[in-house]
């Protein structure tokens, strides 16, 4: 289960007992446009299956994979990408390995098809209904650039915002607000370099888990508060 934070892996039997798990970088499948994104993801997967196959061995032998990743679309020639990719890495034929979307898996780990409605905020956000034909409807989820309203990554943007528009108007202003303090924290320093830096060289994962300071601060700020608030009414 990939997300733009963190890549989640579950071992289970044929029960659905899960045996083993555990917690890996995130990712998501756009990175299959570029040459160096798909370098990055091609390792990630061969990671999770050397910490999987430590597991693995206790058990017997993987018959099927079932990978959800975020990003991808459907689209048949990143189905095949990434089906190569894990393919290799762990070592099973491309008929044992099934891909679909980070929320498909998040859907059918809640509901039926045809029976309830997601509405789910990570690095990103979206709502979605599966049909009993098991065909995917979405709501939001346009990504960072245009939407993913009340996501972790937009907690982030509006904290940010909100500070350095402070700071235009009264340099040092941060030094007053919890909000501030927390994030500064979390990126390193106070300087604008920290936050450029953080915001338009890091991955939208790190982005996202600047939310929890944000969190962290709401109790003591009201402008955090306000995000969150803010945050509810776009999901």
């Amino acid at each position: 289960d990939m997300g733009g934070t963190e890549t989640r892996w579950a071992l289970a039997n044929p029960l659905a007992e899960v045996l083993a798990e555990g917690v890996m970088p995130g990712a998501s499948a756009l990175q299959l446009s570029n040459a160096e994104g798909k370098i990055a993801l091609s390792a990630l997967f061969v990671s999770i299956a050397a910490e999987v196959a430590a597991h693995v061995a206790h058990f017997g032998s993987i018959s099927f994979l079932q990978a959800g990743l975020t990003g991808f679309s459907g689209d048949h020639n990143a189905r095949e990408e990434i089906k190569q990719m894990l393919t290799l890495a762990f070592a099973l034929p491309s008929a044992a390995i099934a891909i679909s979307n980070d929320i498909e898996i998040a859907y059918l780990d809640i509901f039926e098809p045809g029976t309830g409605f997601l509405v789910y905020a990570g690095t990103g956000s979206i709502a979605a209904y599966m049909d009993e034909t098991r065909h995917l409807h979405r709501a939001g989820g346009l990504g960072f650039m245009l939407d993913d309203g009340g996501s972790g990554y937009w907690i982030a943007r509006e904290a940010l915002k909100a500070i350095w528009r402070r700071e235009d108007v009264c340099p040092g202003a941060w030094r007053d607000s919890p909000m501030a303090i927390a994030v500064f924290q979390q990126l390193g320093g106070s300087d604008w370099q920290y936050t450029r830096d953080f915001i338009y060289q890091g991955n939208r994962g790190e982005v996202g888990k600047l939310a929890l300071a944000v969190s962290a601060s709401a109790e003591q700020d009201n402008e955090a508060q306000n995000i969150l608030r803010e945050a509810g009414r776009e999901l």
